[in-house]
């Protein structure tokens, strides 16, 4: 099967060295790089607010989905990460307002994410169907 590589223009695409594909479509799935919170332009929204980092992610999240041809709706898997265990409810939240019950889920705690930007507090990865 063919790779195509997904990179929507309104959202953030790393570039030089530490460049990756938002998502990669295969088939009928799509996975999908881990989103922060980065507007389009690469800058992060919601220093020291967890609640719009969460929301900023899941918009990235859904923008990287829809550019691939599918949607929140569609996601079978995700993992989020998050820099404290005193969010993780406010995410497990968000996930069900944004991807509803019947998903496989991870959540982890990590010391913190893999950015230069050591104010981000969380980050979403996801695993979805294509039709």
């Amino acid at each position: 099967m063919k790779k195509e590589i997904i990179a929507p223009d309104n959202v953030h695409n790393p570039t030089g060295p530490i460049a990756h594909a938002q998502a990669v479509r295969v088939g009928n799935m799509v996975y999908v790089a881990g989103q922060v919170a980065f507007d389009q332009d690469g800058n992060m929204v919601g220093a020291g607010d967890v609640d719009a980092q969460i929301e900023q992610t899941f918009q990235n999240l859904k923008r990287v989905l829809e550019a691939a041809g599918s949607s929140l709706e569609k996601v079978v898997k995700v993992t989020h990460y998050s820099t404290n265990l005193e969010d993780c409810r406010k995410l497990r939240l968000a996930r069900t307002k944004h991807l509803g019950t019947e998903i496989a889920s991870t959540g982890v705690i990590v010391k913190r994410l893999g950015s230069a930007e050591r104010e981000l507090l969380v980050e979403i990865d996801a695993i979805a169907i294509v039709d």
